[in-house]
């Protein structure tokens, strides 16, 4: 016995479109919250904002300077 489907029934029919019907519905509802808007963050770090930036590099270069002096008085320390 074989059996065939029928489709063309007028519940399955209905039943298609309002099935149909709540997805679109569903993906409508689902879709308005997803909305892309403007990425608003602010770096703090002045090397990606820009604000301050040259004496952010300065502060970097004295940090660097003086620790480069703290190793060259230890080295000078130890060698006496």
């Amino acid at each position: 016995m074989k059996v065939v489907p029928t489709f063309k029934s007028h519940k399955t029919i209905r039943n298609c479109n309002w099935c149909i019907a709540f997805w679109c519905a569903l993906v409508v509802c689902f879709s308005v919250g997803s909305l892309a808007d403007e990425v608003i963050f602010k770096f703090k770090s002045p090397s990606f904002n820009g604000n301050n930036t040259s004496s952010h590099y300065l502060t970097i270069e004295n940090q660097e300077h003086s620790r480069k002096l703290t190793l060259k008085g230890r080295v000078k320390s130890f060698t006496r």
